[in-house]
């Protein structure tokens, strides 16, 4: 059964990936704002989205995949 939570969450960690690279390009890295802002988005979307990710990670066989 799927976690509805969990789904949520891993949306809106999405959307701040597609947020950031927006952004990223919108305004740049050239002052100290912005670097804060795209720092702490840059900061948290991905090592949350990859934690998220492996607590539902199964070791199993994977034969017909790989």
């Amino acid at each position: 059964m799927r976690n509805l939570h969990i789904d949520a969450t891993k949306g809106i960690l999405i959307f701040l990936v597609v947020l950031g690279h927006y952004l990223e390009r919108l305004i740049g890295w050239n002052e100290s704002l912005n670097q804060a802002i795209l720092g702490s988005i840059y900061f948290v979307h991905m090592p949350a989205f990859i934690f998220i990710s492996g607590m539902f990670f199964k070791e199993g066989d994977c034969s017909k995949f790989c």
